[in-house]
């Protein structure tokens, strides 16, 4: 039940992106016997003198199953696109596998770096300090649109959970190997970041 409502919420927030392009940037498309495909401007340049920036345009084809043997050739303006494999729209990585390793690495990475940096100037604070500054400027890094992308991996759910855990650590300042961080959690009153998600996604359907 819970991959399927993960499933609908990607399938949704895809189609959300697909038809947010406004109506003036729609692009009329030419295909030529030779498998290359040229996107036209709709009248934009005409209407509002505006032009593409092509160094910012690129393509990325979403297969998974079967790659195509042949791909086509892209141009914008007669100008060739470049082919990529991810791409971060709206502050997601969106990989052409439809996997989520680039995003999960993104997304540890700064909250790590952030954490670090709570570390260094709040080491004298209090509990309470120090629970208000990770549930405000770490958590949401870690929580930003986990409805579209919500992890199911193993190994992407514990790296997640390594942020919280060492955040736990941090508001007690005990970093002994020989203590129970489950404990700690417990006696703060967090939930698991995993149950944190499903909440979400439960209170969003």
């Amino acid at each position: 039940m819970i991959l399927y409502i993960t499933l609908t919420l990607i399938l949704s927030y895809l189609l959300t992106m697909l038809f947010s392009i406004r109506k003036s940037q729609m692009l009329m498309m030419s295909v030529y016997s030779n498998k290359t495909l040229t996107l036209y401007p709709a009248g934009l340049p005409a209407t509002r003198q505006m032009d593409f920036n092509l160094a910012k345009c690129n393509i990325m084809s979403a297969i998974t199953r079967f790659p195509l043997m042949f791909p086509a050739g892209y141009k914008l303006c007669n100008s060739p696109l470049e082919s990529i494999s991810c791409h971060k729209y709206l502050g997601v990585f969106i990989q052409d596998n439809l996997e989520w390793d680039s995003h999960m690495k993104f997304v540890k990475h700064k909250a790590m770096k952030i954490l670090g940096l709570l570390r260094r100037n709040f080491s004298g604070s209090s509990q309470y300090v120090k629970t208000q500054v990770f549930n405000s400027l770490v958590r949401p890094h870690v929580e930003y649109a986990s409805a579209a992308w919500s992890p199911f991996e193993k190994q992407h759910i514990k790296a997640l959970e390594a942020v919280q855990r060492c955040a736990i650590r941090f508001v007690f300042s005990d970093y002994s190997q020989f203590s129970s961080v489950t404990s700690m959690q417990h006696s703060l009153g967090w939930d698991t970041l995993e149950v944190r998600r499903h909440l979400s996604a439960a209170t969003i359907m």
